[in-house]
């Protein structure tokens, strides 16, 4: 079975590359021993805006449900260098 843990707050599935992202989760997750067993996934999420609720996508990390709260509180003190403003080229 696998758990969501959480979703990676500015970091849009359409504008990062997953896997960079996913290496750098694994070197996070490296002192837990939990190999390759992790997910990164585009789901779809909704946030609250005022009193709106929008829809929009995320990445999520899915992991096996035995390791999940390990992860849960190493995932806490991940941080990875990632513009969070995105500029027009032009």
């Amino acid at each position: 079975m696998v758990h969501v843990v959480g979703f990676l707050h500015c970091v849009y599935p359409d504008f990062y590359n997953r896997e960079e992202i996913k290496e750098k989760i694994k070197e996070c997750l490296a002192p837990l021993n939990i190999g390759d067993d992790m997910n990164l996934l585009a789901r779809k999420i909704w946030m609250r805006h005022k009193e709106t609720e929008i829809e929009t996508r995320g990445l999520a990390l899915e992991v096996q449900k035995g390791a999940r709260d390990q992860i849960n509180v190493a995932m806490l003190q991940f941080k990875i260098d990632i513009c969070n403003v995105l500029t027009s080229s032009r």
